[in-house]
């Protein structure tokens, strides 16, 4: 999953005021809502003009992406790393590809514009360390998947469509492994109907002695 985050500076105008609560939390009031402010003043406290001029208010939005597979991005048996069993780990390969980088300036300019459009200043990325490209360093977004991808063709996927792999019949995958791609979104729940589905056909094929 790509992503990245811009941070502004905001100085709100006509209709917005900042108001603030007690116990230290922090509420945006419209219009609207000034008289109901009104009825309650121990528990709101409305900011003047010239607090709010002085001092405004910092946003950050964020934005996230969905990565297309690439040649470059895979991972395989590590040829001299082991561990302390002495069984080879894994060796990870990853690239970003035109499509997310294109996404990612997509993202970086819409917020720039609705930013500015507000009346703000844009005050760079929110998170440098981890955007300094204008885009996510891999890994550092949560929710990556894939790795062990489920098709039709051994010779381009390791497992079936039931998540079963192509070589060891008795060797079934139930995560997030066997994705072919990562949508952005949360991917907990098409994991459970997955692994529902799995277990199931493991379930017919150990009545049929196929396993």
């Amino acid at each position: 999953m790509l992503g990245v985050s811009v941070r502004a500076w905001v100085v709100l105008g006509a209709g917005i005021m900042v108001a603030t609560l007690v116990r230290g939390d922090v509420a945006r009031l419209d219009a609207e809502t000034r008289l109901a402010a009104a009825d309650a003043p121990t528990i709101v406290a409305p900011l003047d003009g010239s607090a709010l001029g002085d001092y405004g208010v910092t946003l950050s939005l964020a934005g996230r992406g969905a990565m297309i597979p690439n040649q470059h991005t895979y991972c395989e048996i590590d040829p001299s790393v082991v561990d302390r069993f002495g069984i080879p780990v894994l060796r990870f390969s990853f690239r970003w590809a035109e499509h997310e980088v294109r996404q990612a300036r997509h993202m970086e300019s819409t917020f720039q514009e609705i930013i500015q459009k507000m009346g703000g200043t844009v005050l760079g990325l929110a998170n440098p360390e981890r955007e300094g490209e204008g885009i996510s360093i891999g890994g550092t977004i949560i929710h990556e998947l894939g790795t062990v991808r489920m098709g039709k063709d051994p010779k381009t996927s390791a497992l079936n469509a039931y998540c079963q792999a192509h070589d060891a019949k008795n060797l079934f995958v139930a995560d997030a492994a066997p994705f072919v791609s990562n949508p952005d979104k949360n991917p907990t729940l098409t994991i459970t109907a997955l692994a529902w589905r799995t277990a199931e056909y493991l379930a017919e094929e150990l009545k049929k002695g196929n396993v």
